[in-house]
């Protein structure tokens, strides 16, 4: 997991949802990358704000951990 480490922190930046073919929104997305269990598991918060009002868009939750067994990363997102 110590190979993941380069994503740990806080990110911030723009991004664009769709809603349909013509209809999109623009955001304001930070991610809060952090280790939990004793680092057997990266967990990756995501909220989307609009950038007229704040409002939350988006949240998403990403955990990330090794299987030891396979010798592969492991990604679930909710």
């Amino acid at each position: 997991m110590d190979k993941l480490r380069f994503l740990v922190g806080t990110w911030s930046g723009q991004a664009r949802i769709w809603r349909g073919p013509d209809s999109s929104v623009d955001l304001i997305q930070t991610e809060q990358a952090t280790y939990k269990l004793d680092g057997l598991i990266l967990a990756i918060e995501g909220i989307g704000k609009t950038k007229s009002d704040g409002k939350v868009m988006l949240q998403a939750l990403g955990l990330i951990s090794y299987d030891d067994e396979a010798g592969v990363y492991r990604i679930r997102a909710f």
